[in-house]
């Protein structure tokens, strides 16, 4: 009797596990690839001032 809802239940509990999970890899994913881009860009910086 109980255990369609103990189902129900432990889906929803996943669901927002993995809706939570996939918000933090997205926000990783933006953070990591922020950082490589300004690295790159102070990379390319560095070799324009070091051409003068």
């Amino acid at each position: 009797m109980f255990l369609p809802w103990i189902n129900t239940a432990s889906q929803f509990i996943y669901l927002k596990q993995w809706i939570i999970s996939s918000r933090l890899t997205r926000a990783h994913r933006n953070i990591t690839g922020d950082f490589l881009f300004d690295s790159h860009r102070n990379h390319a910086i560095k070799q324009e001032t070091s051409h003068d």
